[in-house]
């Protein structure tokens, strides 16, 4: 039943009492005596229990369900009140403390009923705190709405923590103050770990000040040592290239000017030194390419394998070496990388094939790519002399041979300059197989095709 509802049955109830009265004196005055009569009594009688049953009754029932709605409700409250982790506080007006939690005592270190009625003052560092505080207050009242900050409080052995508080002020229909409601935070924990925190950032910035300070130093110790390096290769270089060709030179000019006058013997030992100067020739050139790998500025533009593997195969000039040999070329996928370094690569991998292929009639090169657990594989594949996959692991260092230079020309170099350049394209090569059954060389570009 509502509010308005029941206070018409209670004036409805005055008004018919009021009239009974009236009734009861009304009769007395025509009988001109006090005595009531029996008539009256009877009438009072009759409309007693109907007053009783019609208002009566349902006004006190109805009292009765709101009391205990408003015992449950309060129940539910004080409920919720108490489980709340944060400590909660309801202030008066006059910012006494009306109630609070269970969780606030703890937070403050004393019982619940020893902050009730007394001032919040209590709780701050100091009267200055107290006031400062009260613009709080203040603030959001006039705002109307929750305000949030942080602020430090005391418990009662005097010890100072922070809190966040969040403050909501309780206003009426006529917007006049109720008091309001604090929740408090304890952020002691919460301020230890970012001290924490930044103490470990702080520590990773220094650490990493450090480390940076130590790449640098690193770096430009590895740069002057790559420089005097490269000074020395060239040196070297150049001091063995002048009496390589003054061999070669001399050597040639004794087999054409005085081979009538030289025994075949000596021809022979002539033609020896000539191949190991024009050899070790070419061995200082591929470890002068080898060592400036290191150095060479990489571009990485997208390139057309394809484009990039007949540009090897027309720098192989075939028909001057008299050679048979048919390339396979197959699907190629596009990637990213340096032409020219990749172009070193297929000349040297393609070179090598060709090698190793000469004891057959005629050269089958298959140069193809595929998929391989997200990653694009190239290979070249052919019918050569192949090798023991035991000896593998010797294939891609400087100077390893698998064959013997009698047999099979070469510097060693060439299959190590592949690595190199693979390697900077953030790849991997490797090879596989089995003598008398040719080989095929593998190589990837690094990154996963998307």
């Amino acid at each position: 039943m509502k509010p308005r509802a029941a206070f018409l049955r209670i004036l409805v109830i005055v008004v018919l009492a009021e009239a009974l009265v009236m009734i009861v004196f009304a009769l007395l005055d025509i009988h001109g005596t006090r005595a009531i009569p029996i008539d009256v009594v009877a009438l009072t009688v009759i409309i007693s229990p109907l007053i009783s049953a019609w208002v009566v009754a349902p006004a006190r029932d109805d009292l009765l369900v709101r009391m205990a709605a408003l015992r449950q409700s309060q129940g539910r409250f004080r409920a919720v009140f108490e489980a709340q982790m944060d400590g909660v506080m309801i202030i008066s007006p006059d910012r006494r403390i009306v109630d609070a939690n269970a969780a606030a005592g703890t937070m403050f270190g004393c019982a619940v009923e020893e902050m009730k009625n007394r001032s919040t003052e209590i709780v701050h560092v100091d009267h200055e705190h107290y006031l400062h505080a009260g613009e709080f207050v203040r603030e959001a009242f006039e705002k109307e709405r929750p305000l949030r900050f942080e602020y430090e409080v005391k418990r009662k052995n005097g010890e100072i923590f922070p809190v966040e508080f969040t403050l909501s002020p309780m206003l009426n229909e006529k917007k006049e103050s109720g008091g309001f409601v604090i929740v408090l935070r304890d952020l002691t924990d919460r301020r230890r770990l970012e001290a924490e925190r930044k103490r470990v950032q702080d520590e990773v910035l220094r650490l990493n000040g450090e480390l940076e300070e130590r790449v640098r130093a690193r770096t430009a110790l590895v740069e002057s040592v790559n420089k005097e390096l490269e000074a020395f290769a060239y040196s070297v270089a150049h001091d063995l290239r002048a009496p390589l060709r003054a061999m070669d030179g001399f050597s040639q000019i004794l087999m054409e000017d005085y081979a009538p006058k030289l025994e075949p013997e000596c021809r022979r030992y002539l033609g020896l030194v000539r191949k190991s100067a024009q050899t070790m020739g070419r061995l200082i050139d591929d470890l002068l390419a080898f060592t400036r790998l290191s150095r060479q500025d990489m571009d990485n533009s997208p390139v057309s394998m394809e484009a990039v593997v007949r540009a090897a195969i027309a720098s192989l000039d075939l028909p001057s070496q008299g050679r048979q040999a048919r390339f396979q070329v197959g699907e190629l996928a596009p990637c990213a990388g340096d032409f020219v370094l990749l172009k070193q690569v297929w000349v040297n991998l393609l070179s090598n094939a060709l090698k190793f292929t000469r004891a057959r009639p005629q050269a089958l090169i298959e140069i193809d790519s595929h998929d391989e657990a997200g990653e694009t594989v190239y290979r070249v594949k052919d019918n050569g002399v192949g090798f023991d996959m035991r000896h593998a692991d010797k294939l891609f260092k400087v100077f390893s041979r698998l064959h013997p230079a009698q047999e099979y020309e070469g510097t060693g170099v060439g299959l190590a300059i592949v690595a190199r350049v693979v390697e900077r394209h953030g790849g991997r090569v490797w090879a596989r197989a089995e003598p008398d059954r040719g080989a095929e060389f593998l190589f990837t570009l690094g990154g996963r095709k998307r």
